[in-house]
């Protein structure tokens, strides 16, 4: 086996750092004002050996599994083939990790905590800062309010992320969602209502993408002001919480269960694309739009559809079929050479893996028999592309378990997979030097955690579309 300079990673045993905690209880509902918080949280130190600000080192041996807040006898990676990809992992109280993915930045994991539709809400959710080696910086405490997506950065190191308040277990009609900014620090600086009560979907994230502006896709399309979360632009319609897309002149590209929507920076309409002949089946909107090398083509999934848009027209370019078990409600990544890599989710049976051909003329390959995948492949260097799935390899009792899988992507060969100790539910996140960082959901008898693990790759493919959660 194969493994690449991730594995040889010690640990950053941390920055010498601040946490701070915010008393007030969640970011609620606002108008996009700044109130202050009702008090200031307590501050604790930490100290720790420095020696590069949030990258882990490298040395001549695998590192031993070590945690974060974690009892260290709690295990993350279940099989003895797999043990020495384990590099860290982060827990604390009684959340999981059920809506969004880890988001590396600047050598810096952001992430909050969150527990699935038909669980009630923990007590005691979080928004965490951590480093590279998933150790506590600093956390923002929102008490019983969830997040519901993959948080995002502005130039600043301001923070952005969704937050629902109100669910209860199984329903979602008295929920409503904010979008709430802390600062680097970890304090509270607004919060904008996105989704009025009664209007929350059941079960998928609500991303945002920070530019510019503020873009989320709520129960409108919403464009927030940076500084303050006053609503800029609003565009009804436009709704169900895919994450938007920007290319480099700064237009914005939305998924909706009403179709494909371009809007400009300032969140005027361009385009719009719904099917003629063949309406969308109702997936989109769980998935967010990609692109291909140069940004010529906007990717877009709808169940086992894949549509390919022209991004200046919204000109449909051409459709494929891949037939696949379940619905690619999964967000596509996109190779360097154009080449799409999908997974589906299934209710009723395994699920399938799919890459497909950059002109849409058919399949490279396919491979069924995983458990469902509901969020992103990662594409490594090394050529080869990981998920997450909640379930498919069996433990030595027989029982189906989820766990981590690496494909190589000309084939479609298996290359490794790992059991972990939790469903994924959203993407995997490949840090610039290879180390993939996992959520995973927990549940009554084991807690959500952050996982650190040893890929095959030093890093992103360079020049890879898709949802990008890391620097590069």
């Amino acid at each position: 086996m194969r493994v690449g300079r991730s594995k040889v990673r010690a640990l950053l045993f941390g920055l010498t750092g601040l946490l701070f905690a915010a008393a007030l209880a969640g970011c609620g509902d606002g108008t996009g004002t700044a109130p202050e918080p009702a008090a200031s949280g307590s501050t604790a130190a930490t100290s720790a050996t420095t020696v590069k600000p949030g990258l882990l080192t490298t040395t001549t041996a695998a590192p031993p599994l070590t945690t974060g807040t974690t009892p260290p006898t709690v295990t993350r990676v279940l099989d003895d083939a797999q043990k020495d990809r384990a590099l860290a992992s982060f827990s604390k109280g009684t959340a999981g990790y059920y809506y969004g993915s880890p988001l590396f930045r600047a050598g810096y994991v952001y992430i909050g905590t969150s527990s699935g539709p038909d669980s009630s809400p923990a007590p005691d959710n979080s928004f965490y800062r951590l480093d590279a080696g998933l150790k506590l910086l600093w956390e923002y405490p929102l008490g019983t309010d969830e997040v519901r997506g993959t948080a995002d950065l502005d130039g600043e190191g301001n923070v952005y992320f969704t937050v629902q308040s109100g669910r209860t277990k199984g329903d979602t009609s008295g929920a409503a969602v904010s979008v709430c900014s802390l600062d680097k620090y970890g304090k509270f600086r607004w919060k904008a209502p996105v989704i009025a009560r009664g209007l929350v979907p059941a079960d998928r994230p609500i991303e945002l993408t920070v530019g510019g502006h503020v873009y989320v896709a709520g129960d409108a399309f919403y464009v927030l002001d940076l500084a303050t979360g006053q609503t800029i632009a609003k565009s009804p319609g436009v709704t169900n919480g895919s994450k938007p897309l920007m290319d480099s002149q700064g237009r914005v590209y939305v998924e909706s269960a009403t179709g494909t929507y371009c809007f400009t920076a300032e969140g005027r309409p361009v385009w719009s694309y719904q099917p003629k002949g063949d309406a969308y089946l109702g997936a989109v909107g769980y998935s967010s739009p990609a692109f291909q090398p140069g940004a010529t083509r906007v990717i877009v999934l709808d169940a086992n559809w894949i549509y390919a848009l022209d991004s200046a027209t919204g000109r449909l370019v051409w459709k494929f079929d891949t037939k696949a078990r379940g619905e690619t409600r999964a967000k596509p990544s996109v190779d360097d050479k154009g080449n799409i890599y999908v997974c589906t989710i299934s209710e009723d049976g395994p699920s399938t893996f799919s890459a497909v051909k950059a002109d849409g003329s058919g399949l490279m390959w396919t491979r069924g028999g995983f458990g469902g995948a509901p969020g992103s492949p990662v594409i490594g260097d090394a050529g080869i592309v990981y998920f997450g799935t909640e379930g498919r390899l069996r433990d030595a009792a027989g029982t189906v378990v989820p766990g981590i899988h690496a494909l190589d992507t000309a084939t479609g060969t298996i290359s490794w997979e790992a059991v972990l100790d939790g469903d994924v539910a959203d993407s995997p996140t490949m840090a610039p030097d290879g180390t993939l960082y996992v959520a995973l959901t927990g549940d009554a008898g084991r807690p959500g955690m952050v996982v650190a693990l040893a890929s095959d790759s030093n890093g992103p493919l360079p020049n890879a579309g898709g949802v990008q959660l890391t620097d590069e």
